[in-house]
């Protein structure tokens, strides 16, 4: 397949792809939905009669009121024989209506297949002149009508194409899309658009009034000479070469590829300087004698005698590289790669699918997915080599398939869960080959020299040059800014731009050039939004905090600096293989290997024998949020978002909004789908992880610290901007159920779900897994909901260990300081009451689980209390029959001690606590054979009185117990993401983080007499009963409370 791109055919391909395929989009109508002004009938309007008014009068009138916009149809829904009747408001008619009936085989067609009928039923219009204009598409087909009067219309299939096609229609529908415009404007629009290819000075002016019009360009004439003579001996290799065409096929191609890009050049080429002196041009999509586009190093001489030839009257300029950068310009290793290219295809699979950063804000946007479909569809029946060619691999590659065709794509992407325009969307990779061999775009075989002659320095891995256009290529802050070192011959060039513009009679405008210092991951899911092409605050924000970084390492040297490849290539391969690997168990092929050290990470030296404790430093935003953090000698870092909103906060409506949550957290953002958070995560080495309690949320995330912004972008990105796109919010909820079925199947989470339903009146009552009963209640309209209400500002933290306070709030501020600053509602009340509650499960193994619990006030605000409570638990301590002996084991523990070696019939038996903000509740748990249930909660009984009595616990035992609890809080904060945690839960808290020196007082200064009076207060509360298994032998409730009332 290495020779398919022949000329005729091939621009027609191009046009077309950029007329059908790339411009349209949904404009925000939807079912139901009215984006148009209603406006009150009347005759006629002005625009629908303008055609037939004099020339003079209507044609300056008509060409204010109609662009090249007007071509783009949105998508107004799908009918399907079993959702019922579509509805919308027109763009003419007022209310509009579809219904699609399956109709029986035609006996001149597939007497296996039938058709269907699509019913519409249009109301009264605008005016007595105006028209509707609709598309009707399915994978299959593509088919128009229009409407003129307000009555009821039929659109027949008299067949389907084949099983496949009738299938998809039961499922999904016939596509519904309206022209906007109607058909007089959509008719109109053509006429804007059409005259662009003309090669004669007509065309050229219709190329010229459409970029004005729609980009703002000037034209400003340019005094002769307009073609300069040029000295070889004051260009050099890699100098930038930026060309527009202005007339005939290409200048109409490249005037809409301008207007999709935002681009003012719509070719590139580069220079190149061999050992003898001699200037070569690099350049992709030359055309040889067969028609052919290729790359090719052609003499200076011969390139620019084409270009002098050219018909579509092209504009040149000579973008030459800043000194800095050309001293560091690896000559050498350009020559190499453009030797290697050389005879390669111009990279049309770059071409299609480079600009679509996100699947909605490009401009102009991609059409829905399923008119997209069909216009593939329709082409690979028409040229299936070039449609398998043209999207077919390039859509293979994203899914790690080999040879499917588009329908069998389709069917994968189903079978995965993949949207369809979220496949469009997934980066193009630099190393990925087609089969027509290696091929690149003209600017993106430009900026892969670059990368290989080391203009990108440090970020050169984690850069994507296929995500490039050529607006993105000259922004590059790499070029000349000086005009005083511009050779004398190209003083006529530009009055306003450091650049040499060597050919055309049209100043040429390259706005925002030579602006932005290279950065990782640039121009990835970085879309150019109209009307001024400029991009989504994330995009800058991410920029600034990476050039920022960039900076200042090369000033303060504190630790080298590598940014991170949100396409996870540290290394360059030429497999294609790795980026589904996560999906199908293989190994990756374009990621290091595990020995391989990351570039520009060094191992840390070694620490002294003292370092002094990090201090945590806290800011407090505009807004109410606060960032705290730490600092750590640790090479890596851990961060994370804390949010006070846990269970407690779910109504009846709203029970497992938290469990899902939790499942839903670093799944696709309103900026990246989850495979490239996936991928961007292991780019790093990065770890992730989300945790949903009874009182907060939690969002983690542990890298290299030299990734902090990425590490900070991405976790708020996932906590901010979540999508919960149907498939993935499904995909969880199945999870959550399966979960729910395990849990069942776990005594032990049952006891503690059931001492807290019981236990607890109010929000502590609350399930902490989603209950049964709630998760059919659940959808992705609902999490938004609790999302908006609960995530505000002043109730969450960014907190972090290991990192810089400053730099971390110099990366985030602009993240978060936009967070709604709303009033915080408060905890909701919980009230300790006490209750009962057994299940008789048939277990088969003859056992009997329970919980017998207290509740306390107080909680973690009560200092004191708390870190007694903990104490009090680690010396009943307790475990099961067969755990392991040593050191730290709790082997010496009460429970242990004076129940477990005692009483073979006991399997576990142990203390626990659950301290919360302001109660917390206190027990043992056990399971033991059924016939001696009732001996263990006796058991049970007993040991929680007598540790209430004074005397029960000798000097020993309780020096030990505060030991314990010392060395188990001390090394649980030697974890990164444990201190981070505490870090965030603390200042949700307390508003400080407590020096840990407090709590540490707090245990030693713990006395006997203090475990007998919490003791006793705790068993003077309700009894808490919970029952599990075999409860037949559980004695009664009273039965059970009197145990502790007559001590």
């Amino acid at each position: 397949m290495s020779k398919l791109f022949y000329h005729p055919t091939i621009k027609l391909l191009k046009i077309s792809i950029l007329l059908l395929l790339f411009l349209g989009g949904d404009f925000g109508s939807n079912n139901n939905n009215n984006n148009y002004v209603e406006a009150f009938k009347v005759p006629f309007r002005v625009k629908d009669v303008l055609p037939v008014l004099p020339h003079q009068i209507s044609w300056p009138v008509m060409n204010n009121l109609h662009s090249a916009v007007d071509l783009l149809p949105y998508f107004v829904g799908s009918v399907s024989p079993d959702n019922g009747t579509l509805q919308w408001k027109g763009a003419c008619f007022y209310d509009n209506e579809a219904r699609l009936d399956l109709t029986l085989a035609d006996p001149d067609h597939d007497p296996a297949l039938g058709g269907g009928l699509l019913r519409l039923k249009t109301s009264a219009a605008h005016s007595w002149t105006c028209m509707d204009l609709y598309v009707f598409a399915t994978p299959y087909r593509v088919t128009w009508d229009y409407y003129f009067s307000a009555r009821e219309h039929s659109l027949k299939f008299d067949s389907w194409e084949e099983s496949a096609e009738m299938e998809y229609v039961k499922e999904h529908g016939v596509s519904v899309f309206l022209m906007p415009s109607g058909m007089l404007g959509t008719l109109l629009s053509l006429i804007d658009v059409l005259p662009l290819f003309s090669n004669t000075l007509w065309g050229q002016n219709a190329n010229l009034a459409f970029l004005t019009k729609h980009m703002g360009a000037t034209f400003e004439k340019r005094p002769q000479p307009w073609r300069s003579t040029i000295n070889p001996d004051d260009v050099h290799s890699g100098d930038f070469l930026a060309v527009s065409k202005i007339r005939g096929r290409w200048g109409g191609f490249e005037t809409l590829e301008k207007w999709v890009t935002g681009a003012f050049a719509g070719h590139t080429a580069v220079c190149l300087k061999d050992e003898l002196g001699n200037l070569w041009v690099g350049e992709s999509g030359h055309e040889n004698e067969k028609g052919e586009e290729i790359i090719v190093v052609i003499p200076w001489e011969e390139w620019w005698e084409l270009s002098l030839k050219d018909s579509s009257n092209p504009q040149i300029a000579l973008l030459p590289l800043h000194p800095d950068v050309r001293a560091k310009f690896n000559s050498t290793a350009a020559w190499e790669y453009a030797r290697s290219m050389s005879g390669k295809p111009y990279g049309y699979h770059n071409m299609i699918f480079s600009w679509i950063d996100t699947i909605a804000d490009n401009y102009p946007p991609p059409l829905d997915a399923h008119l997209v479909i069909s216009v593939m569809s329709m082409w690979t029946r028409v040229q299936p080599a070039y449609a398998a060619n043209m999207w077919n691999e390039a859509l293979n590659k994203r899914l790690e398939t080999e040879d499917l065709d588009l329908y069998g794509i389709l069917g994968e992407t189903e079978r995965r869960g993949i949207a369809f325009d979220e496949l469009l969307a997934v980066p193009e990779r630099d190393e990925w080959v087609y089969s027509d061999g290696q091929s690149t775009t003209c600017v993106a075989f430009i900026l892969a020299m670059y990368k290989a002659a080391g203009v990108f320095g440090p970020v050169s891995s984690s850069v994507q040059v296929t995500e490039f256009t050529i607006r993105d290529a000259y922004m590059l802050k790499i070029f000349e800014n000086n005009h005083t070192r511009l050779p004398s011959w190209c003083k006529n060039g530009n009055g306003q731009l450091p650049i040499c513009q060597i050919l055309g009679e049209y100043r040429m405008e390259l706005p925002e050039y030579n602006s932005i210092e290279p950065y990782a991951n640039m121009n990835e899911n970085c879309p150019s939004l109209p009307p001024f092409y400029d991009r989504p605050l994330q995009c800058i924000i991410m920029y600034r905090s990476a050039v920022s970084r960039l900076r200042a390492s090369k000033v303060c040297r504190r630790y080298p600096t590598r940014l991170a490849s949100s396409s996870a290539a540290a290394l360059q391969s030429s497999s294609s293989s790795g980026f589904f690997s996560w999906l199908t168990g293989e190994k990756s092929k374009s990621v290091p290997p595990l020995d391989f050290p990351l570039l520009g990470v060094e191992l840390p030296s070694t620490l002294p024998d003292y370092v002094e404790p990090g201090v945590t430093k806290i800011t407090t935003l505009g807004n109410g949020l606060r960032i705290a953090s730490e600092t750590s000698p640790n090479p890596a870092a851990s961060i994370g978002l804390y949010v006070d909103c846990g269970s407690i906060y779910e109504s009846p409506a709203t029970f497992g909004a938290t469990h899902l949550l939790e499942r839903m957290a670093f799944k696709s953002t309103r900026n990246r789908s989850h495979l490239r958070v996936v991928r961007e995560v292991e780019a790093i080495g990065g770890s992730v992880q989300s945790s949903a309690s009874r009182e907060q949320m939690g969002y983690t995330y542990d890298a290299l610290k030299t990734y902090l912004p990425e590490m900070v972008e991405l976790l708020i990105d996932c906590v901010r901007n979540p999508v919960f796109l149907d498939w993935e919010f499904n995909e969880q909820l199945q999870k959550v159920k399966a979960e729910i079925s395990e849990a069942s199947k776990n005594p032990q989470g049952l006891l503690f779900e059931a001492i807290h339903s019981v236990g607890f009146s109010g929000a502590l009552a609350n399930p902490l897994l989603a209950p049964e009963s709630s998760i059919d209640r659940l959808n992705s309209a609902l999490l938004e909901e609790f999302v908006a209400e609960n995530y505000t500002a002043r109730r969450m933290v960014l907190a972090a260990s290991g990192v810089e306070h400053e730099e971390l709030v110099a990366i985030s501020e602009p993240l978060l300081s936009d967070l709604p600053d709303k009033k915080s509602p408060g905890e909701p009340e919980s009230v300790y009451t006490g209750g009962d509650f057994r299940c008789q499960a048939e277990s088969g193994d003859q056992q009997t689980h329970f919980a017998l619990a207290f509740g306390l006030q107080g909680g973690w605000h009560d200092v004191k209390e708390a870190m007694t409570l903990t104490v009090l638990q680690i010396l009943m301590g307790g475990g099961g029959s067969f755990s392991a002996g040593g050191p730290g084991k709790g082997m010496y523990s009460r429970l242990y001690q004076r129940v477990l070696n005692q009483y073979h019939k006991v399997q576990s038996f142990s203390a626990f606590s659950h301290i919360y903000n302001n109660s917390a509740i206190f027990g043992i748990q056990a399971t033991t054979d059924s016939d001696f249930a009732s001996s263990a909660i006796k058991l049970a009984a007993r040991e929680l009185t007598e540790i209430a009595s004074p005397g029960a616990v000798d000097p020993v035992q309780l020096q030990r117990a505060k030991q314990s609890t010392k060395s188990a809080i001390l090394m649980n904060l030697e974890s990164r993401m444990v201190a981070s945690e505490d870090i965030g839960r603390q200042i949700l808290m307390y508003n400080k983080r407590k020096p840990l020196g407090d709590f540490l007082k707090a245990i030693d200064e713990v006395t006997l007499q203090d475990i007998t009076q919490i003791s006793q207060k705790l068993i003077s509360s309700p009894l808490t009963m919970a029952s599990y298994g075999e409860v037949i032998n559980v004695p009664t409730y009273d039965t059970i409370c009197s145990m502790f009332k007559s001590k």
